[in-house]
């Protein structure tokens, strides 16, 4: 039996370095829930820096450390064309929480 996709799972925190596997409730095979953050891509289960998103974090710390809003600072990336991980539009409340995180 295959495990759910993991699209159809609850996100969850997700550490940096190794994913955290599960059993899967049903199969009993090891998965691995949650979002990778931004920044990060997964390879083959572990997370690895995306250079480009490393790039784009950079760039919101340094705007915020210059004085920028937070709501700014969603619009420029919006308006840059920079995708968010899940293909949406950037959000204050958003760049708040990536900021907050030790990224």
């Amino acid at each position: 039996m295959k495990p759910i996709p993991l699209k159809l799972l609850r996100k969850t925190h997700v550490t940096v370095g190794s994913v955290r596997s599960k059993r899967h409730p049903i199969s009993g095979e090891l998965i691995n829930y949650g979002q990778v953050p931004f920044g990060y891509k997964d390879i083959n289960g572990t997370l690895k820096k995306d250079s480009l998103e490393q790039f784009v974090l950079t760039q919101i710390k340094q705007m915020r450390d210059n004085g920028s809003s937070l709501n700014a600072i969603a619009a420029y990336l919006t308006k840059s064309g920079v995708p968010t991980k899940n293909g949406g539009r950037w959000q204050s409340n958003t760049v708040n929480k990536m900021l907050g995180k030790n990224i």
